[in-house]
C-alpha cells in the first residue's frame, strides 16, 4: 500500500572523542510501488550531512560581587581601580577544568598573554593581561586605556562560556603596597638597598624572617614594591614590559609616621603593572621589627605594611 507522509527511523548511536573532527553522516532509501519490477516507479533517494564537534560546557564561570580589588592592598570595593594597576578577580570556575598556572609568559607581540589557564578577561571590553590564574582567583593587570573615572564591567571567559558581568570602580589612582603574605598587612615587599660590591638586596624584614632578611638601616635606601600609582610617562602600553617609566605625580612615603626622602617613583623594569619607590629611612626613625610604612599620592593613602629598622 505504501505510504504518502514517510517513515521515520529510530537508532542508538554514541559520539565518537571531539578529537575525531567532523563526522559526516550518510543516508542512503529505496522509495519502491509495490509492483515487484524495477520499473521508474521505483527510486533511490540519498543524503549526507556533516556535523561539527563541540566540547561539553563545562561550569560557567562566575565573578564574586565586589570581587575585583588591588592585588596589593587588597582593599575591599567599593575601593577603585587604578589603570595599569594589578588586580585579583575572585569567583568561582575561573580557569579550565580547575587548573591552576603560577606564571604568566610573553606573546609574539612581546606584551603578557591575555588567556592563561583557558581563562580571558575583559575589562570594558578590553583584553586584560594575565599574570596568574587560579580557580577562583585571576591575577590580571588593569587594561591602561580604561582611564574614565567611574564604573567599569569586567567579564571572564572560560571555555566559551562567559560570567556575568559584575562593576567596579575606577579612579585615577589606588596606591597599594604588596605585602610577604599577600594580604596587604605586615610585612611589605621592601627591599634593602644592594649590599655592597654583592649586587644582592635583601628584604627589610627581622634577621632569619626569610632568606637573607636583614633590617633596614637609617638613612639607607629601601625599594617599596607598589602597585596603582597611575600615570607614568613615558606612557606604557597595556601588557608590556616596563623599561625607564616615572610616575607622573609623585607619591609622599612615611616610616614610623615620619617623611622618608623619595628618590625614584616609577615603573619596575621588566615587569608589567609593578610600580617601585625608593626611599630613605629617616634618620630618627624607630628601631623595631614592625614599623609602620604607608605611601600616598594623588590624595590617596596605600595600605600600611611594615618594615624593620635596626642599628
Amino acid at each position: 500500500g505504501g505510504t504518502a507522509n514517510g517513515v521515520s527511523f529510530n537508532f542508538q548511536w554514541q559520539a565518537p572523542d571531539v578529537a575525531a573532527g567532523p563526522l559526516v553522516f550518510h543516508v542512503a532509501a529505496n522509495a519502491a510501488n509495490n509492483n515487484f519490477s524495477n520499473d521508474p516507479g521505483d527510486r533511490i533517494y540519498a543524503s549526507s550531512t556533516t556535523l561539527q564537534p563541540q566540547a561539553p560546557a563545562g561550569p560557567t564561570p562566575s565573578v564574586n560581587d565586589g570581587g575585583v580589588v588591588s592585588n596589593a592592598s587588597f582593599a575591599p570595593s567599593p575601593a577603585p581601580i587604578a589603570p595599569g594597576t594589578i588586580i585579583a578577580i575572585f569567583g568561582a570556575n575561573l580557569t579550565q577544568d580547575g587548573v591552576t598556572v603560577n606564571d604568566t609568559s610573553l606573546g609574539a607581540d612581546g606584551k603578557l598573554v591575555t588567556s592563561l589557564g583557558g581563562s580571558s578577561v575583559k575589562i570594558n571590553g578590553i583584553a586584560a593581561p594575565m599574570l596568574r590564574a587560579f580557580p577562583s582567583q585571576l591575577v590580571v593587570q588593569m587594561p591602561t586605556e580604561v582611564t574614565a573615572i567611574g564604573p567599569a564591567t569586567v567579564e571572564v571567559t572560560v571555555g566559551g562560556q562567559t560570567s556575568t558581568s559584575r562593576t567596579f570602580t575606577v579612579d585615577a589612582v589606588s596606591p597599594g603596597i604588596f605585602a610577604t603574605n599577600a594580604q596587604g598587612t605586615g610585612q611589605g615587599a621592601i627591599l634593602n638597598g644592594l649590599e655592597q660590591n654583592q649586587g644582592i638586596s635583601s628584604l627589610a624584614a627581622p634577621t632569619g624572617s626569610f632568606p637573607r632578611a636583614r633590617p633596614a638601616r637609617r638613612g639607607e635606601a629601601v625599594v617599596i614594591f607598589c602597585t596603582g600609582l597611575g600615570q607614568v610617562t613615558p606612557p606604557v602600553a597595556t601588557g608590556a614590559l616596563a623599561a625607564q617609566h616615572t610616575t607622573v605625580a609623585t607619591p609622599t612615603v612615611t616610616i614610623d609616621g615620619l617623611p622618608a626622602e623619595v628618590l625614584f617613583s616609577g615603573l619596575a623594569p621588566g615587569f608589567a603593572g609593578l610600580y617601585q619607590v625608593n626611599v630613605r629611612v629617616p634618620a630618627t626613625a624607630r628601631l623595631a621589627n614592625d614599623v609602620p610604612l604607608v605611601l600616598s599620592i594623588g590624595g590617596k593613602q596605600s595600605n600600611s605594611v611594615t618594615i624593620a629598622i635596626g642599628p
